[in-house]
C-alpha cells in the first residue's frame, strides 16, 4: 500500500490539493449565501429610513434654496420699492415746479393792462386764529413793501396789508370781519360796500334799494380812500333779494372773484401815490 502510494505520490497530492481547494470554494459560496442573506435583511430594514433621510436632506437643501431666493428677492423688491418712491417724489417736485409756474405766469397774465407797479410775493404761513383771515408773505420792509398796500391775484382784490416786518409782511383778507371796501357795480355804476363776516364768506352793504342790479353783476373796488386801486375785481353778485320799501338798502350775495382759501402766490401793488 505504501509502495502504491510512494509510486502515486504525485497524482495524490494532486488529488488532495483539488479536495481541498473544492471544499474551500464550496465554503465560501455558503459564506457568500450567508453574509448576502444578511446585506438582503438589513438592506430591507434599513430602506424605509434610508429614504426617509434622503427626503429629508433633500428638503432642506430645497428649502435652503428657497431660503435664498427669497432673501434676494426681498433684496431686489427693496431696492426697486426705494426706486420707486424716489421717482414717485421727484414726480412730486416736478409737478409742484409745474404749478408754480402756473400760478407765477397767472400773475403775471394780469399784469399786461396792470397800470401799477407791483411786488411779487410768495404765501408761507396763515395767523392760527380761525377768526381772523390773515396771511403772510415772504415780502417786507427790506423789498420795498409798505402797510395799506393792496394785495392782489390774477383774478382779483384778495386784501390789504396791515403789518410790516423787515423780511415779511401781514396781509388782511377781504373775508376778515375788520375788512371794508369800497366798491361799485361794474354795469350800472351803483355804489356800494363789501365787508367780511364773522362766517369768512363776504357782505353786500349799502347798496341803494332802487339799484338795477342782478345776479351776475360784476363787483370792482372804486378806488376810493386810496387804498385800493380803481377797477380791481371784487366779486360777483350771485342772489340779490327783491326791493322791500322799508330799508333803504337791497340786501344781496356775494362771492370773491379771488379764491383765498387757496392761496400760495400774490401780486403786492405799489401805487404812485405811495412813497418808499
Amino acid at each position: 500500500m505504501l509502495a502504491l502510494i510512494k509510486k502515486y505520490k504525485n497524482l495524490v497530492i494532486l488529488a488532495i490539493v483539488f479536495f481541498f481547494a473544492t471544499q474551500l470554494l464550496l465554503s465560501n459560496q455558503q459564506n457568500n449565501r450567508l453574509v448576502n442573506f444578511f446585506e438582503q435583511t438589513i438592506t430591507s430594514v434599513l430602506a424605509p429610513f434610508q429614504s426617509l433621510v434622503m427626503l429629508t436632506a433633500t428638503s432642506i437643501m430645497d428649502t435652503w434654496d428657497d431660503y435664498f431666493y427669497l432673501v434676494n428677492l426681498k433684496q431686489k423688491n427693496d431696492s426697486l420699492r426705494i426706486h420707486a418712491n424716489k421717482l414717485e417724489l421727484q414726480n412730486t417736485f416736478l409737478k409742484e415746479a409745474i404749478e408754480n409756474f402756473k400760478r407765477t405766469n397767472n400773475l403775471f397774465s394780469q399784469t399786461t393792462f396792470f397800470p401799477h407797479k407791483f411786488y411779487v410775493a410768495n404765501v408761507i404761513g396763515r395767523e392760527p386764529d380761525s377768526r381772523s383771515k390773515i396771511l403772510v408773505l415772504d415780502k417786507g420792509k427790506k423789498h420795498g413793501v409798505m402797510k395799506n398796500m393792496s394785495v392782489v391775484t390774477h383774478k382779483g382784490l384778495a386784501g390789504r396789508v396791515v403789518q410790516v416786518s423787515y423780511l415779511t409782511s401781514k396781509v388782511l383778507l377781504l373775508t376778515d370781519i375788520r375788512s371794508a371796501v369800497d366798491c361799485f357795480v361794474q354795469r350800472t355804476r351803483d355804489r356800494l360796500v363789501v365787508v367780511g363776516t364773522s362766517s369768512g364768506q363776504l357782505e353786500v352793504k349799502y347798496l341803494d334799494v332802487r339799484a338795477k342790479v342782478k345776479s351776475g353783476d360784476k363787483i370792482i373796488s372804486s378806488g376810493l380812500g386810496q387804498i385800493f386801486p380803481k377797477g380791481l375785481p371784487v366779486g360777483m353778485l350771485t342772489h340779490v333779494s327783491l326791493p322791500d320799501k322799508n330799508n333803504l338798502f337791497k340786501k344781496a350775495a356775494l362771492t370773491s372773484s379771488a379764491d383765498l382759501s387757496h392761496i400760495e402766490a400774490v401780486l403786492i401793488v405799489v401805487q404812485p401815490s405811495n412813497k418808499h
